[in-house]
């Protein structure tokens, strides 16, 4: 008996407590949080909406600036055209004054107020656009060249014939950019005034113009 109570005392005393079989009803287990709603998950949509408003901007400005240049690349061709018409007033305008030949001087005088007439509608028009031309862009195409000859033509009693060929051949280059400057126009509005200006100069070139 002594040996066998001896045995019981040796088993071990620290036994794990029995777990209560209804604790899962007293502690019911706490649900895991999903991680896709944490703070890294509204940091990313954050990124997100962040990136999408950021390419909307790209485009918007991409947009609005070809919007914004869309239809302008006549204007060059059209100031241009106005700086010409300047020289050929100022040439034309000298003509009326020393032409001699009563049919030379007829030509000067058309040649400044026809010429004149156009550059106006022009530049009306121009400044609907938000274009104006500085006096330096206006006399662009004068010519110290023409007025030499002009001067030298005088001197040796030949003015008429001079005149004549400069504002013929003024003329002629004038024709030609207003055609050009017709199939670069952006609107009806400018191809109206250019067709106007172009049939003027024909006329004044002594050509009949196509109906």
């Amino acid at each position: 008996m002594l040996i066998f109570a001896k045995i019981l005392s040796m088993e071990p005393t620290n036994q794990p407590p029995q777990q209560n079989p209804y604790d899962f009803i007293n502690n019911p287990a706490q649900p895991q949080k999903s991680p896709g709603f944490g703070a890294n998950s509204l940091k990313t949509r954050l990124l997100v909406v962040g990136g999408g408003l950021l390419i909307l901007i790209i485009i918007a400005t991409v947009v609005g600036s070809f919007l914004t240049n869309s239809g302008k690349g006549d204007l060059p061709g059209l100031k241009n055209l106005v700086a010409e018409q300047q020289e050929l007033i100022r040439i034309a305008t000298v003509g009326t004054t020393k032409a001699i030949d009563p049919s030379v001087r007829a030509l000067a005088v058309n040649t400044s107020l026809s010429t004149t007439t156009q550059q106006q509608k022009l530049i009306a028009y121009l400044d609907t656009r938000g274009v104006k031309l500085s006096k330096i862009e206006l006399a662009a195409n004068k010519s110290d060249a023409i007025d030499k000859e002009l001067e030298t033509a005088v001197s040796n009693n030949r003015f008429d014939e001079a005149f004549s060929k400069i504002i013929g051949s003024s003329l002629q280059a004038y024709n030609s950019n207003l055609n050009q400057a017709y199939k670069a126009a952006a609107n009806t509005k400018s191809k109206t005034i250019l067709e106007e200006s172009f049939n003027n100069s024909v006329i004044l070139l002594g050509i009949k113009p196509a109906e």
